[in-house]
């Protein structure tokens, strides 16, 4: 994860950090998958933001989504949303698949 809240990262720092090419990070902004970097100057820089948006494509590609269906589902999510934070430790495209909430003894 990102060092401190504001730290920016280059292209290549991002990628490396989310376990992705270059390659990929350009493509999935070119499909709006990833919000475009803050610019200084010629310079893309990106955040903690955008290193959640990977991990939440990894995560939902783990899962059997297309691209395509991602794409509509990241369409419904607000511009203000912030990542929420993970309660786990370890990267979420490395958790088991989801369990089910268990029911008190007695209750179906």
């Amino acid at each position: 994860m990102l060092r401190t809240a504001d730290e920016e990262l280059t292209i290549d720092e991002l990628a490396a950090r989310a376990g992705v090419t270059v390659r990929t990070v350009r493509f999935y902004a070119s499909r709006g998958l990833l919000p475009p970097p803050r610019l200084r100057g010629r310079l893309g820089l990106y955040g903690g933001d955008h290193l959640a948006r990977l991990d939440l494509i990894r995560e939902l590609q783990a899962l059997g989504f297309t691209l395509s269906a991602i794409e509509r589902h990241l369409e419904r999510i607000p511009d203000d949303a912030t990542p929420r934070i993970s309660r786990c430790n370890a990267p979420c495209s490395r958790r088991g698949p989801a369990t089910r909430a268990k029911t008190s003894p007695g209750t179906n």
